[in-house]
């Protein structure tokens, strides 16, 4: 292995570990408690149902990113 490709598989790795780490607040985050967008008191008020997909959309696109970076990683 080079040295070069020794660096993009630790930034592979430390990429991967975030990522593993985002999927997991994400899935156990409790949408509800988050009221609304702008300053506190003076935001709009975000529906329950806009919450949830935002919060499924995250975890898509973070499991995509996990997805091709463990391709990636095996490849080298």
């Amino acid at each position: 292995m080079t040295d070069d490709q020794f660096e993009k598989a630790k930034k592979l790795r430390s990429d991967i570990s975030h990522e593993e780490n985002n999927i997991r607040i994400l899935e156990n985050m409790d949408m509800k408690k988050y009221m609304s967008f702008g300053e506190a008191g003076h935001g709009v008020p975000i529906p329950d149902t806009l919450k949830e997909t935002i919060r499924l959309l995250l975890v898509g696109y973070y499991k995509s990113l996990l997805n091709a970076n463990m391709n990636e990683y095996k490849e080298l």
